[in-house]
């Protein structure tokens, strides 16, 4: 598996195309806080999409999985993607507050199963 961070400036052209690739996809969104531990936000839940808002000195990145519910990262600081075999993917969102965002999808090849 390769994982690579992926600079602020590319954060809305990355999360764009991320989108569109992987729109409708099932993912799994977690939070794992220092002190919370690990927290599922959505479970097994389409995939709707996920931006960079950083006009007007904004700064957070807004997940959208499910129906009609958006997470929002508050100050993140570091987004990093893997890439792995069969179609199997995560992102991970680092913030100011030391808290994580994982975002990871389920490989194709399962679905099918």
């Amino acid at each position: 598996m390769a994982t690579r961070e992926i600079p602020r400036r590319e954060w809305t052209e990355f999360f764009n195309q991320f989108s569109r690739e992987y729109l409708g996809r099932i993912a799994t969104l977690e939070v794992v806080g220092p002190d919370m531990g690990d927290q599922p936000a959505a479970e097994a839940q389409p995939f709707r999409g996920i931006s960079a808002d950083e006009k007007d000195n904004e700064n957070r990145i807004a997940i959208l999985v499910g129906t009609g519910i958006t997470h929002t990262v508050m100050s993140p600081t570091e987004v990093w993607v893997e890439e792995g075999d069969a179609g199997h993917v995560s992102l991970e969102i680092r913030g100011t507050d030391g808290g994580t965002w994982l975002l990871t999808f389920v490989a194709e090849d399962l679905l099918q199963a």
